[in-house]
Parts: C-alpha cells; sequence; structure tokens
C-alpha cells in the first residue's frame, strides 16, 4: 500500500557491504569503522533480521496495524544500537519509519522529534549535499505543514529540493514528491498560480518517469484540484478528481486517501448531481470504515457528512 508525501524508503538502499564507505561519509564527527566479523558471526545474523523485521514492519504499516509496525521497528532499532551504536546510519531510517507511524495516529509532535532525531542521524553520518540528508528535510517539511508551520515548511520542502535535483536531476519522481509538498503549501498560502507551476511540473515527471497510474500522479492531480476549486474552475476540478480517483482505485493506496478524494469530488459535484454526491460520501465512509486501523476523528467527520446528505436528501423529496 502506497502513501506519498512521506519519503520511507531511502532512494539509494544500503548494502550490509557498503557500510564501511558510510561509516567514513561522515560530516565533521569522526566515526570509527565497524570491525570485520564473519558472515556467519551473532551480530550479522542479528542485523539481517533487524532487515526482515524493518520489512515486516513495512508491511503491517500499509496494512493500518501501526501498534505491530511500532513494535517491529523498534526492535530493529534496538538490534542495530546493540551492534553498531549510534554509528549505524540505518537509524535514520529507523527514526523515519517510527515518525511516520506517529503521523499516521495524528501525534504530530511525536512525529516531529523522531524526524528530528533522524535529520540528525543524517547530520552527523552524511554531507549536507547527501541526497539522504534532503529525504530528512522533506520528511520535516511534511510534519512541519501538517503542524501549520507552513513558513517553515515552505524553507525545508526548497532545501530538500535544491539537494534532491541536484543528486537526481528534475525527471526523478522523488524531486516531484518534494514539489507536490511545495504545491500544496503555496495553496494553503493562497499563492494558486505558484502552486500550479509545483503541481504541473509534479506532473510531467510523474508522467515522464512512472507511466499514467500511479500514486504521486493521483496526489498531484489532487492538489491541482484543490487550487482549481479554490479559483471557482468547478469542471477542470471534476475531470481532475474522476481521473486521480480512477488511478487510486487501480493502485494499492490508503483506504483514507481514495475517500478524501470521493468527499473532494462530492462537494465539487453537491449542486448539479446531489445523488451522485450523495453517493460518493456514502461509498467514502465504508471505504474508510475497512481501514483495520481508522482515527475515530476521521470516522465521525464522514458519518457527519453522510448524515447531512441524507438529510438534505430527504429534505429534497
Amino acid at each position: 500500500m502506497q502513501y506519498t508525501d512521506f519519503e520511507y524508503q531511502p532512494t539509494r538502499a544500503f548494502r550490509r557491504g557498503d557500510m564501511p564507505a558510510l561509516f567514513a561519509a561522515t560530516d565533521g564527527e569522526a566515526v570509527d569503522a565497524p570491525s570485520e566479523e564473519p558472515l556467519d558471526s551473532q551480530a550479522d545474523r542479528d542485523l539481517a533480521f533487524a532487515d526482515s523485521l524493518d520489512d515486516r514492519g513495512r508491511t503491517e504499516a500499509a496494512r493500518g496495524r501501526f501498534r505491530a509496525a511500532r513494535a517491529l521497528h523498534e526492535q530493529a532499532m534496538e538490534l542495530r544500537r546493540t551492534h553498531r551504536g549510534e554509528a549505524d546510519p540505518r537509524l535514520l531510517w529507523s527514526f523515519t519509519w517510527l515518525g511516520e507511524l506517529s503521523y499516521r495516529e495524528g501525534l504530530i509532535e511525536e512525529a516531529r522529534w523522531l524526524l528530528q532525531q533522524a535529520h540528525q542521524v543524517a547530520c552527523k553520518r552524511f554531507q549536507a549535499d547527501d541526497l539522504r540528508f534532503g529525504v530528512t528535510l522533506h520528511n520535516l517539511a511534511v510534519v512541519a505543514s501538517k503542524a501549520g508551520d507552513n513558513g517553515e515548511a515552505t524553507r525545508l520542502g526548497e532545501q530538500a529540493l535544491a539537494i534532491k535535483v541536484e543528486q537526481l536531476g528534475w525527471d526523478h519522481p522523488s524531486v516531484a514528491r518534494t514539489l507536490c509538498v511545495l504545491g500544496n503549501l503555496a495553496r494553503r498560502c493562497k499563492r494558486r498560480r505558484v502552486a500550479l507551476c509545483y503541481f504541473e511540473r509534479a506532473r510531467t515527471i510523474y508522467e515522464k518517469t512512472e507511466g499514467g497510474v500511479n500514486a504521486g500522479l493521483a496526489s498531484t492531480l489532487v492538489g491541482m484540484a484543490r487550487v482549481h476549486v479554490s479559483m471557482g474552475a468547478k469542471v477542470s476540478a471534476r475531470f481532475l478528481l474522476e481521473r486521480a480517483l480512477q488511478i487510486r482505485e487501480a493502485v494499492n493506496v490508503s483506504p483514507a486517501q481514495s475517500a478524501s478524494v470521493r468527499v473532494l469530488l462530492s462537494q465539487v459535484l453537491d449542486d448539479d448531481d446531489h445523488t451522485v454526491a450523495c453517493n460518493l460520501v456514502h461509498a467514502a465512509l465504508q471505504e474508510y470504515e475497512r481501514h483495520e486501523s481508522p482515527r475515530p476523528e476521521l470516522v465521525e467527520h464522514l458519518r457527519n457528512l453522510v448524515r447531512d446528505h441524507d438529510s438534505r436528501r430527504k429534505a429534497a423529496n
């Protein structure tokens, strides 16, 4: 199951054979390289097991089983600390995954703290222009945006974008992901034209690199649609949302993400076709309730929308 705002997978994956080089890639801090241990040592087996725990944690998180995912990631983190101490660069991803879980559960300040720890690992282990450093900035921008700190989020997002473009060039999905974050920030600040420029560039990248069916493109189209709605352009917003919904139905995304598109589309259609709008809200509620770990406040919000639509439909009849 895909989420489209966080970057929780390393763009350049770590391999255990790369560890000495990674330890040498520090910024202003001397770190002892790990001792050479036989491949069949207990430490090596434990570190391989930690990798498998993280894989299982990602699977549990995708299913909405956040408590189980957290336990697995924390166990993996402790194994790495036992054998590598605080020098293991993989702790960057441990903190990132735990931060994402907190974010999904609505624990924004806890998520911010965990992602700041990931950023500190990156500061100690990698150069300031390293891609992994840029990814931590991107994730901090996501959380700052959620917390309503638009200025800080924009600063972090722009720094992340500069690093990504330098390391990856413009035509990379990771660049598009940060462009979407900046687009949504510009939209919230009512800088509509700037937001559309960010979204258009992101859409071009996604369509060029990943084809016409991917979760990132769907999120980009939703962002564009929100701008069009704010400008009163409901026809174009409807086209964008219908395409986004079609994509999200074709790829494995969180039920909350699909439900949010249905709700927004219902708002666009409400005046023209109240029956269709009502059906979309009902479908959104049913879809989100299938999530294995739905957030109560979101369920209640959707139920209120359903009750409102049902009352208006009865009044019309």
